[in-house]
C-alpha cells in the first residue's frame, strides 16, 4: 500500500531502462531532506483478511506448481528490486497453477496478466508451467490410501476418469477430474447418481456422473 501511495504521489516510479525497478523522482528529494512533509493512509483491512492462505487458493494437486511459480516470482522481484506483488499477485499465480496455460495466448487469458506483464514476465512463467509434471507418479492423495479398500476404489475411479478424458468416443474436449475431486467423492460417499452429480458440478457431471456411479455401485 505504501509503494502504491508513493507512486501516486510521484515520489517513485518504475524505470524501464532498469527492468522496471523503482527509482526515486526529483519530487522525493525535498521529502528525504525533511523539507516537505508527507503522510500515508493506513489500510483499514488487516493483512489476514486481504490475503487468503495458499491452501484456499489451489487444490492439493496444484500446490507444487503454485509453490514453483511463487519461487519464480520471488526471484524476478529480487532481481529487479521490486515488491513481489508487482510481478503477479497470489490469485493470478493460483489461476496459472489451476489452468496451466501452455502458450502466451492462453497465459494472456489469465486474470491479472496484462500486455506489459505478459511481454516482461510471460516466457519465464511459461517455462515453469511447461516444466511441471502433468501427472505425479504416485499422488499424495493416493499414497495416503495405500493398503486400504478406499485405495482400490480411488484407482477404479481415476482409471474411469482417465478413460473419459476426451469423452466416451475419445474425440471430445479434454476435461479432467483432479485428485482433489476424487478425494471429495471418497469422503462424501454419495448415495445416488444425483447426489454424485451435485458433488461434481454441472460441467463434470454431464460426462462423469453416470460412469463413476457405476464404479461406486460395483464397489459397494
Amino acid at each position: 500500500a505504501i509503494f502504491r501511495q508513493m507512486m501516486a504521489a510521484d515520489l517513485i516510479r518504475p524505470d524501464p531502462s532498469r527492468g522496471g525497478a523503482l527509482v526515486m523522482t526529483e519530487a522525493a528529494r525535498p521529502v528525504l531532506r525533511g523539507e516537505v512533509p508527507v503522510t500515508f493512509r493506513r489500510d483499514a483491512v488487516s493483512a489476514a483478511a486481504r490475503r487468503a492462505p495458499a491452501q484456499a487458493l489451489v487444490d492439493e494437486d496444484d500446490e507444487p506448481l503454485f509453490s514453483a511459480l511463487k519461487a519464480k516470482r520471488r526471484a524476478l522481484a529480487e532481481a529487479h528490486g521490486i515488491p513481489a506483488y508487482m510481478v503477479f499477485n497470489d490469485r493470478t499465480l493460483a489461476e496459472m497453477a489451476r489452468r496451466r496455460p501452455r502458450d502466451l495466448d492462453a497465459l494472456a487469458r489469465i486474470s491479472g496478466v496484462g500486455q506489459v506483464k505478459l511481454e516482461r514476465w510471460g516466457d519465464a512463467f511459461l517455462e515453469v508451467i511447461r516444466g511441471a509434471p502433468v501427472v505425479e507418479r504416485v499422488h499424495p492423495t493416493r499414497r495416503r490410501l495405500a493398503g486400504s479398500a478406499d485405495g482400490e476404489l480411488y484407482d477404479a475411479l481415476a482409471e474411469e476418469a482417465r478413460r473419459l478424458l476426451r469423452g466416451p468416443e475419445g474425440t471430445g474436449k479434454r476435461l479432467e477430474l483432479s485428485a482433489a475431486q476424487l478425494r471429495r467423492i471418497l469422503a462424501a460417499r454419495p448415495r445416488s447418481q444425483d447426489e454424485l452429480a451435485r458433488l461434481l458440478g454441472p460441467r463434470h457431471a454431464e460426462r462423469f456422473a453416470a460412469p463413476l456411479w457405476r464404479v461406486l455401485s460395483e464397489h459397494g
